[in-house]
C-alpha cells in the first residue's frame, strides 16, 4: 500500500483518522473499543455505528478508513 497522503492512503483515510485522533470523545470511544474488542473488531463497530455519517469535513466513516486511523492508537 503506497501512502500517499500525509502518510495515509488517501485524503478520506488522512481526515477520518484526523478527527478520530483529534476529537476527545471521539478519541477516547476509539481506545475503548480497541482495548475491549482489538483493531478489527473495534473499527468493525465503530464503522457500523458510524455508519453513512461523515466527518465535519464530509468525509464517510468507512471500514477501512477507521481499521487505519486505528492502526496509529
Amino acid at each position: 500500500m503506497t501512502l500517499e497522503y500525509n502518510g495515509h492512503p488517501s485524503k478520506g483515510h488522512w481526515n477520518v483518522a484526523l478527527w478520530l485522533d483529534n476529537d476527545e470523545t471521539l478519541y477516547r470511544l476509539c481506545q475503548w473499543y480497541l482495548k475491549e474488542f482489538g483493531r478489527k473488531e473495534a473499527a468493525r463497530r465503530i464503522a457500523n455505528l458510524w455508519k453513512g455519517e461523515r466527518t465535519p469535513d464530509g468525509f464517510l466513516f468507512t471500514y477501512s478508513r477507521v481499521y487505519h486511523a486505528l492502526d496509529n492508537e
